[in-house]
């Protein structure tokens, strides 16, 4: 079954790889002795698109239950925020507030610097399947994750 609040939330997000080449960008310009912000002045909110937590799980629910890993392709509202802390591993007093805050940042020196992402929300929600199924394919041993979706079971 796969769970979402009662409510959306929307958080800013980043692909891994847009948030390496930021990094990779800014470390560049260091490098290079050009000015960059830094110290008070120096910090990057890198995030390249909001995630919709409810079309993300209704995308997941789609593709495991395509998979036969849950029972029905539908999304269901977590019954208690104390079963939503205890299955995904958060302290009880943040698991609301990581589910269903929309945090309002503004990016602009990432941008400044001229940092370029490849990922957007749509992107981002079309590869959920192949993200399933790479954590499928991978060693259960080494990814706590593909335990935990496979099995229904959290890990303690």
């Amino acid at each position: 079954m796969v769970h979402k609040f009662d409510k959306d939330a929307s958080p800013p997000s980043v692909h891994v790889s847009d948030l390496a080449a930021f990094y990779t960008l800014l470390t560049g310009k260091i490098v290079q002795k050009e000015p960059v912000a830094s110290g008070e002045d120096g910090y990057y909110f890198v995030y390249a698109h909001k995630t919709h937590w409810w079309d993300t799980m209704q995308r997941l629910a789609e593709a495991l239950y395509a998979r036969g890993l849950v029972t029905a392709p539908k999304v269901e509202v977590w019954p208690s925020d104390e079963m939503a802390a205890e299955y995904l591993g958060f302290p009880r007093p943040f698991v609301r507030a990581m589910g269903t805050k929309n945090p309002q940042l503004v990016p602009i020196k990432t941008y400044e610097l001229g940092w370029q992402p490849k990922w957007d929300e749509e992107r981002f929600l079309g590869s959920l399947d192949d993200e399933i199924q790479a954590v499928l394919e991978s060693d259960p041993v080494k990814n706590i994750f593909s335990h935990t979706l496979v099995s229904g079971k959290q890990k303690r």
